[in-house]
């Protein structure tokens, strides 16, 4: 292995002397990242007279009715965020959008803009529901109900004490009918009338509980229906009548109810009702009747303008009842079906493939090829398991996918035509865990140069936790005893050398023998165990703070760097060294968070170390500047990073988190052999726009670029430092940081060493 480490450790002992910058190349504005997000988890679901929209785990979900489609709004198409809990429309046709974290943002279709409220996420209130009276809106929050006045955009007040009984308590739902405002809180129904002076007083509340007929103290919403106001429990129905309520469950007693909704049905008055497991209505109060089959998760109902019924789910997104068929049309929106992704990589054909674990029961895996995503789960085959932990893709073509608890479940065959197959305890190495043989649990899988492929067996019971899978066929394992450490192995890396690899893999801190480091050399004969030699171990007399082991990797230089749950680190002379912060020209240069979950190394040389609180990118120049990327400075869909992946020809970052993922554009592809194939896009480029980017693509190492006039003139330079591979972006501008004017340019790449050079040109137009 190519160790150079007296040259990268008086890199680093340099550092005071290095001038502070950022990673060369990094480009995070917000046009270059998209967001792909599971919009199926319906929270809330409304209508209005433009279509069906959706409150979802993953944005906003917006089924037009123009166009018989969907449109989705996460937090690349002008959303703060993606996780909204609830919405909903004021008088002038605008959409209130409600997020978990208290934000609020006001979308206004026609101008296609959005403007933030944060006052109730400043003091750390939820906003749970939305009701527009004239110019005013009615808020139900988890403290109360708050007067906003549209107008003067500003609280006017907040109802706290409801009542006397019912003080600074969640308010799930709000409605006013006529003067009456009525609040559904967990401590039961509280009325007041609007043309009181004073709300904030008590005495203006009164309080309805189960002492009054409610089936729970713990309301969700309202319906009016046939002139009485209906009040939905998650155990019934009640309608206020002289006073008191009075159960509506009828045949449904027993049933978990969500929702009520006002319709009508063959020309009547109906009310709509919403239970887990199915849609019901009536024109009768207490008779109910089922409309088409039963559904699964059902979050709500709503009733849209052309009187069709909408179902919204917590798995599937949306259902329109096609009242001719008598049956629910599935609306399901493209995208991931998942948003608790635990791996993510990128195939040879550009497919990005990615594991869900637990958090989605229904999807263990997911394949985007570009154009749409295909979701995979238990229902598809056998042989897939809802918790999955890593993908490995091999060199003939099969994906190997790991699982926690069935082993590893083996994709063959080309998308729409997959053939799934498994490797347990039954037919492979691999074994159970003690007290359990049938539980399997697999964490992470690589191949060798070879075609080797190594596996974690996470606590296997014969202590074989590092199998490999050789060439020729067969199975070995290597034993805890012999690598001295414990069997929960969580990482694996493949050391690369000009002789033969080693395999590192790192344990976690749970119950079951020596956490830390291991480093096998297994002579390069995977079915030979008389050359293997165990080559030594990393522990906290080695230097690691902890020895709670998330990732390890090799940067392209050859240097092995190890990411735990409270550092980063390096070795250096067969110690691990901490690489937390660089005092840079007397600023710190600082990894962003210490709980590194994920060390991924793309084509030039810098590590993208994932947190729990973003990422920072480690400069593969200086291997001392650090780039923070978040939520707060990018369109980053999500601070807990769980994996990433490159894809080395185009440059393209895979993001995979824990609610979502996200695609950065970068030029940090692998370099070609030479500059034949110099081109560039788009042409003609048209400048004057924000964001406006020319790629110089198809640079070869080391190149250097210079943009001239027709004429000859220098316009812009970039040195072989600023061209991170096979890749540079021109934003249109001079060395001067000015628009260049309209006409052509010629775009030249060199290597200095060698003399090559090429030349492109582009006709540039400057709006």
């Amino acid at each position: 292995m190519k160790k150079n480490l007296l040259s990268f450790a008086a890199v680093l002992l340099s550092a005071a002397s290095v001038a502070a910058q950022s990673v060369p190349g990094l480009d995070i504005s917000t046009q270059l990242w998209e967001s792909f997000t599971n919009l199926r988890t319906v929270r809330s679901l409304k209508s209005n007279a433009q279509g069906v929209w959706a409150a979802t785990g993953g944005g906003v979900l917006f089924w037009d009715q123009t166009v018989q489609s969907f449109k989705a709004y996460k937090n690349t198409d002008g959303l703060s965020q993606n996780d909204v809990r609830v919405l909903g429309f004021d008088q002038r046709g605008r959409v209130w959008i409600g997020f978990s974290n208290g934000a609020i943002e006001v979308f206004d279709p026609s101008r296609n803009t959005f403007r933030t409220i944060n006052e109730f996420k400043d003091n750390g209130v939820a906003v749970l529901d939305f009701f527009a009276v004239g110019d005013s809106m009615y808020l139900s929050t988890s403290v109360g109900v708050s007067l906003y006045l549209v107008n003067r955009e500003e609280v006017k007040e907040t109802y706290r004490n409801l009542g006397g009984v019912i003080q600074s308590d969640t308010v799930r739902s709000i409605l006013v009918d006529g003067r009456d405002l009525w609040a559904a809180t967990n401590s039961g129904v509280a009325k007041t009338s609007l043309t009181l002076p004073n709300l904030q007083a008590p005495e203006s509340w009164t309080i309805y509980s189960t002492a009054s007929g409610l089936p729970s103290n713990r309301v969700l919403g309202f319906a009016k229906f046939q002139g009485r106001i209906v009040a939905v429990c998650p155990n019934g129905l009640a309608q206020f009548e002289n006073n008191t309520w009075q159960s509506l469950s009828g045949s449904l007693a027993g049933y978990t109810f969500k929702q009520a909704q006002r319709g009508t049905a063959n020309g009547q008055e109906a009310l709509y009702i919403a239970t887990a497991g199915g849609i019901y209505f009536g024109t009768t109060p207490g008779v109910w009747q089922r409309i088409g089959e039963d559904l699964a998760q059902i979050s709500g109902v709503t009733i849209d303008a052309r009187n069709v019924v909408w179902a919204g789910t917590s798995n599937k997104g949306l259902f329109e009842y096609d009242s001719a068929a008598e049956n629910w049309t599935e609306r399901e929106p493209e995208g991931p079906a998942a948003n608790t992704v635990t791996s993510i990589e990128v195939d040879d054909n550009g497919y990005v493939w990615c594991t869900s674990g637990l958090g989605d029961k229904e999807v263990a895996f997911m394949v985007y090829d570009g154009q749409r995503w295909y979701n995979f789960g238990p229902q598809d085959s056998p042989f897939i398991h809802d918790d999955c932990r890593d993908v490995a893709i091999l060199q003939n073509g099969e994906r190997w996918i790991a699982t926690f608890g069935k082993g590893i479940t083996v994709v063959k065959g080309e998308l729409g035509n997959f053939q799934f197959e498994r490797l347990d305890q039954t037919n492979s190495g691999l074994v159970g865990i003690a007290g359990d043989p049938r539980f399997v649990p697999v964490t992470e899988i690589k191949q060798d140069a070879a075609g080797n492929v190594w596996v974690c067996n996470y606590s296997a019971s014969n202590g074989n936790a590092l199998l490999v899978y050789s060439t020729q066929g067969t199975w070995r394992g290597f034993s805890s005893s012999f690598l001295q450490i414990s069997t929960n192995l969580e990482a694996l890396e493949i050391e690369r050398s000009e002789t033969t690899d080693r395999i590192w893999v790192g344990t976690n801190i749970e119950p079951g023998g020596s956490p830390g480091v291991s480093v096998l050399d297994y002579g390069g004969t995977a079915d030979n165990p008389s050359d293997d030699k165990h080559a030594g171990t990393l522990k906290a007399e080695d230097g690691l703070r902890s020895v709670d082991i998330r990732a390890i990797a090799q940067d392209r230089d050859g240097e092995i760097w190890i990411g735990t749950a409270e550092s980063l680190y390096f070795l250096f002379s067969g110690v691990a060294r901490e690489r937390i912060c660089t005092n840079i020209g007397g600023t710190l240069s600082c990894l962003i968070n210490e709980n590194v979950q994920t060390v991924k190394v793309d084509p030039a040389n810098n590590k993208w170390i994932g947190t729990s609180a973003g990422i920072s990118v480690l400069s593969g120049l200086d291997n001392i500047t650090f780039s923070d990327i978040t939520v707060g400075n990018s369109a980053l869909v999500a601070n807990s990073i769980t994996d990433i992946a490159f894809n080395r020809k185009n440059g393209d970052v895979w993001i995979a988190t824990t609610n979502g993922i996200s695609r950065l554009r970068t030029s940090f592809t692998e370099p070609k052999s030479d500059l034949s194939a110099l081109d560039g896009y788009p042409n003609p480029f048209v400048i004057g726009a924000e964001g406006a980017r020319f790629v110089i693509n198809n640079l070869a190492a080391n190149s250097a670029v210079k943009i001239y006039s027709i004429d000859g003139r220098l316009m812009r330079s970039f040195a072989r430092e600023e061209v991170p591979g096979a890749q540079v972006v021109w934003d249109g501008k001079d060395d001067n940081r000015e628009y260049v004017p309209s006409g052509v340019y010629l775009f030249v790449a060199f290597i200095e060493e060698t003399g090559t050079s090429a030349v492109g040109k582009v006709a540039v137009v400057r709006r």
